[in-house]
C-alpha cells in the first residue's frame, strides 16, 4: 500500500536497540557511562556533545525528531497516522490551555513541543467555538466542556475521555480492524486503571464514573454491577484482561500495573512485524520507538539515582522483538 513509508520503517526498525545493547546499557557503572554508550551507538542522532546536564534535553529532541520522521513519511491521505500519535500530546496541551483560561494565567512552561496542533491554535480555540480552528468537532466540544466544568480537577477526566473518542474516530479513517481493536483495548485498560486507582486510593465510586470511557469493549453496565457490588465479580477475571487484573492483586503498585499494561499492548503490536505493507507496521514501529525512548529515559533516571540494575530492569517495557 505504501511501499516507500513501509521501506523506511523497516530500515528504522533495524536501528531499535537489541536485548544485548540494553544489557550493556544496564551494566554501565554510572550515568556518564550510559550516556557515552548511547552516544557511541549514535542513539541520539545529533552532533551536539551530550553531557549529564543536557542529556534529557537531547532525549526530548529525539522525540521531536521521531515525530518529524513520522510526518515526513505520512502521505496526505494517511495524516490520521500522524494524528494518532500526536493526539496524546495535543490533549496534554489542551488541558493546559483550558486551565490557563480558567485560572486567567499563562502556563507556557507546561506546554509540550510535540503534537499536531500548534500551541497558538489550541489557545485560540477557546476564544469562540464557531471558528472551528482545529477542524475537529470532538476536540473543540471537549475543550469547551472542560472549560465549563466547575471543578478544575475534572478537566483531566473530561479531556482523557475526549482523547479516546477522538482516537477511535481517527482509526475509522484508516479502516484497519487491527488498529481499531488496539484502541478499544487501550480504552478498556484505561478503565481498568481507573477502577484500580479507585480501590487503592479508597476514592468514592464517582471517581470511576468521572473517568470512565465508553470507547472500549467492556460495557458500562458490567462496570456498574462490579462497582455497586451487584455480583459480576468475575467480570474482569473472565475478560481478555485477566493477566492485567492479576497484576493489581496482592497490593502490587501502580508502577507494576502500568508496566503490565504497556507490556500487554506491546505484545499486541509485535504481530505487525509479520506484515510487509500497510498502516499496521508503520504504526507498530512508531509505537515501539516511542516506548524505547521511554525505556531509555527510565534507564538514565535510574543511573542518575544509582538504582540497582534489577530495580531499573523491572521498570522497563518490553522490546519490539518477536
Amino acid at each position: 500500500m505504501f511501499p516507500q513509508a513501509n521501506t523506511i520503517v523497516r530500515v528504522e526498525e533495524g536501528k531499535l536497540l537489541t536485548e544485548s545493547q540494553y544489557e550493556t546499557l544496564l551494566n554501565t557503572d554510572n550515568l556518564q557511562s550510559a550516556i557515552k554508550e548511547l552516544d557511541d551507538l549514535d542513539y541520539f542522532e545529533t552532533y551536539r556533545e551530550i553531557t549529564i546536564d543536557n542529556h534529557m534535553e537531547i532525549l526530548d529532541l529525539l522525540l521531536e525528531q521521531t515525530f518529524r520522521l513520522l510526518f515526513e513519511i505520512t502521505e496526505e491521505e494517511t495524516t490520521a497516522i500522524y494524528k494518532l500519535f500526536a493526539l496524546y500530546y495535543d490533549i496534554h496541551n489542551m488541558k493546559i490551555a483550558v486551565k490557563e483560561k480558567s485560572l486567567d494565567t499563562k502556563l507556557d512552561d507546561l506546554y509540550l513541543n510535540v503534537g499536531y496542533y500548534p500551541k497558538r491554535n489550541i489557545r485560540s480555540v477557546l476564544v469562540d467555538k464557531k471558528y472551528d480552528i482545529l477542524k475537529n468537532d470532538t476536540l473543540t466540544k471537549g475543550m469547551f466542556e472542560a472549560l465549563e466544568t466547575k471543578e478544575l480537577y475534572d478537566v483531566n477526566f473530561i479531556l482523557d475521555k475526549v482523547y479516546f473518542k477522538a482516537l477511535l474516530e481517527l482509526t475509522d479513517e484508516l479502516d484497519s480492524v487491527h488498529i481499531t481493536d488496539f484502541v478499544k483495548k487501550k480504552a478498556d485498560l484505561y478503565n481498568i486503571s481507573a477502577y484500580y486507582q479507585m480501590l487503592v486510593s479508597k476514592a468514592s465510586k464517582s471517581f470511576f464514573y468521572l473517568a470512565y470511557s465508553d470507547v472500549g469493549y467492556l460495557k458500562f453496565e458490567n462496570w456498574q454491577n462490579l462497582i455497586e457490588e451487584k455480583g459480576n465479580e468475575m467480570f474482569l477475571e473472565m475478560s481478555d484482561y485477566s493477566s492485567i487484573w492479576e497484576s493489581t492483586k496482592d497490593g502490587k503498585s501502580i508502577t507494576t500495573f502500568d508496566l503490565t499494561v504497556d507490556n500487554y499492548l506491546m505484545d499486541i503490536v509485535k504481530g505487525a512485524k509479520l506484515m510487509a505493507f500497510g498502516y499496521e507496521p508503520i504504526c507498530a514501529y512508531f509505537y515501539a520507538k516511542f516506548q524505547e525512548i521511554k525505556n531509555i529515559r527510565m534507564l538514565l533516571v535510574g543511573k542518575k539515582n544509582n538504582y540497582e540494575i534489577e530495580e531499573i530492569k523491572k521498570r522497563m517495557r518490553l522490546r519490539y522483538e518477536l
